[in-house]
């Protein structure tokens, strides 16, 4: 059975060979086809290369480019100084031309996309004019063509290189055209080429054309050829270029969708309208606490912190400069959604709908260079503007997935541009957002709990915003070294007083530690609950300050109150002194004192104004997204 599969196999071949030796023109072909196999000196051309160079026709030239592989290849071509490039894919059966229009003294990037079937012509550029790899002996599709040879000539000299002359005759069927070319190829016993020795380079090639009884000669010098580039080099000829969106692309590789609950990042935000101008800020998400942090420099406007707490439904924005803090109501956009089926709450944006990912389709464009030795993996989207702006706004995302030539285990977003055009196709605004230090588990609430206290220092109680400064002391009568690791101490102090006290992280602030003789003497910052809400479906009311406070003094007389120390290698544990809390702080109705040892009433704006120490801070912010 195998021996009849291979003889039918054979007679085939020799069908399909004898019909493409009677389809040839004898004008230029007299012969018929050259056949396999190839002449010995001919040196193979392999499935990977560059290639640039001239066209010499009649009445004109033009310069051409192509990037190859057996699966995809990018044509690039310059006529009188306009470019036109085309994609061809054919793995998802693409084809992709890509202009540029000038509309108004505007470029408008221009796609063009078509499907690839078997009527679909690919082998040529212009009418009669075939590609580079076509003359090379590769099909329509990029496979070998293998009813294509050479023949040795003899030998000559071009451009002052001595050259083996090869000629070869072929028929290209999508464009039903007979091709007679001959090439020059540089001869590696007299001519040591730029490859190295032993590796010859395509010089010219001549060619002789018949399409459709139209007979159409032409020269192809060629400037640079080179086999085998470099991967990263090859991926980047063979990708569309940045901003050109092409609708209904196939996508060929998903965008990341695995973004943490909890991350921070550093970003620059460039504004080329505004002659370039750069924000630069910090940025920090949390959806397990619900808030979101900005934190950006402004100029000469400028520093300002805002913070978006979805627990309460409200937005801080503290001004640094005038230290003047103001709360409103948290409303759609930015970070904030319109809950479902209750149009007059909002919620808190996910993961996805913060990176301005998810209601996207995105498609896949290829690698690019985003940094210096970092390759990022690029997607575009498009979404469709409502409201009075008409048009669209273009999302392109850079993530990084290799660094110094190591593939990174989760790539890491670098870079997105916004680019809103109107509905003839023109940039209305452009903004580019480049981002560092990402953190996929930052410990958020430390970023927000001092801007909170300062807000409430700005606001005082007059506007009902309470807060009081706390004070105890820690046993340590063995004095233990513990304050040699202080950060680990006043981390575990915050920890176990949210947990004892039951209370959001975000209201305790500004812990500090000091010497009383062999003890500790800690202080910190308590946050009341808020006057008001904002519009949330399902606000928090926590406890208030006198409630945390008399909970506070009853588990520290009563000796509950215990920390976890390290110093070296070593793990101590700590307890609250008894009868040692002094909390000073004030009510709108009325000033309570504790039973401790120093206790004080006085209106808390004035004390915290002059003994808190501000927790020092370097995070710079991100961006303001569009709403869109």
């Amino acid at each position: 059975m195998s021996t009849i599969s291979h003889i039918r196999h054979f007679f085939l071949l020799l069908i399909a060979i004898k019909t493409i030796y009677c389809q040839t023109d004898p004008t230029i072909c007299p012969e018929g086809s050259i056949t396999k196999p190839d002449d010995p000196r001919w040196h193979q051309i392999h499935g990977r290369f560059e290639i640039s160079g001239e066209y010499v026709l009649n009445d004109g030239a033009f310069e051409v480019s192509q990037a190859f592989t057996l699966g995809r290849d990018a044509i690039f071509v310059t006529i009188n100084g306009v470019p036109f490039q085309h994609y061809y894919n054919f793995e998802t059966k693409e084809y992709f031309t890509l202009s540029t229009l000038i509309l108004d003294q505007a470029p408008v990037p221009l796609c063009a996309r078509s499907i690839i079937t078997d009527q679909f012509a690919t082998s040529n550029i212009s009418a009669g004019v075939v590609k580079p790899s076509i003359l090379l002996g590769f099909d329509t599709h990029n496979k070998p063509n293998e009813l294509w040879a050479t023949r040795l000539l003899g030998e000559g000299v071009i451009r002052g290189i001595p050259v083996d002359i090869f000629t070869s005759c072929f028929y290209v069927p999508d464009i039903k055209a007979t091709i007679s070319a001959t090439y020059f190829y540089s001869n590696v016993t007299k001519f040591v080429s730029n490859l190295g020795r032993g590796q010859p380079i395509l010089v010219r090639i001549d060619v002789k054309s018949i399409v459709a009884g139209s007979r159409q000669d032409y020269t192809f010098n060629i400037f640079r050829f080179t086999p085998h580039p470099r991967m990263n080099e090859e991926i980047r000829a063979l990708q569309t270029p940045s901003g050109f969106f092409c609708e209904n692309r196939t996508n060929t590789k998903h965008l990341p969708r695995d973004i943490p609950e909890r991350l921070s990042v550093n970003s620059e935000v460039q504004f080329p309208a505004w002659n370039h101008s750069i924000l630069s800020g910090h940025e920090m998400y949390d959806k397990q606490s619900e808030f979101v942090r900005f934190d950006a420099y402004l100029g000469r406007f400028g520093h300002y912190t805002e913070i978006h707490d979805y627990i309460t439904g409200l937005n801080y924005r503290y001004e640094h400069r005038t230290q003047r803090c103001t709360v409103t109501d948290i409303t759609v956009g930015y970070d904030a959604q319109a809950a479902e089926g209750q149009p007059n709450f909002v919620r808190m944006s996910d993961g996805l709908e913060f990176f301005l990912i998810e209601g996207l389709l995105f498609h896949y464009t290829g690698v690019h260079r985003c940094g210096e030795r970092i390759n990022c993996h690029v997607w575009l989207g498009e979404k469709v503007l409502t409201g009075a702006t008409k048009g669209v706004q273009r999302r392109e995302w850079y993530w990084a997935f290799e660094v110094n030539g190591f593939e990174l285990p989760n790539m890491i977003p670098m870079k997105l541009i916004l680019t809103d055009v109107d509905e003839r196709g023109r940039q209305t605004q452009l903004t580019e957002i480049n981002m560092y230090n990402y953190n996929r588990n930052p410990i958020a609430t430390f970023e927000v709990d001092y801007t909170l206290s300062e807000c409430y220092r700005a606001l005082g109680p007059k506007k009902g915003y309470h807060y009081g400064v706390v004070k105890f002391t820690i046993e340590n009568d063995k004095n233990y070294p513990v304050q040699k690791n202080i950060q680990y101490l006043q981390f575990t102090i915050w920890y176990t007083l949210t947990v004892y006290l039951q209370l959001r992280p975000v209201r305790i602030s500004n812990i500090i530690i000091d010497h009383e003789d062999k003890d500790l003497l800690v202080t910190f910052t308590l946050l009341d609950v808020p006057p008001k809400y904002g519009p949330v479906e399902h606000p928090l009311h926590e406890h208030t300050l006198a409630t945390l406070i008399e909970r506070l003094e009853r588990m520290i007389n009563n000796n509950l109150l215990a920390f976890r120390a390290k110093y070296g290698t070593k793990e101590v544990e700590l307890r609250a002194r008894k009868n040692s809390l002094a909390a000073i702080f004030t009510n709108e109705k009325t000033v309570i004192k504790s039973s401790g040892m120093l206790i004080t009433g006085l209106w808390i704006g004035f004390l915290v104004f002059g003994i808190l120490i501000g927790v020092g801070a370097t995070f710079i912010i991100v961006k303001k997204y569009t709403s869109n």
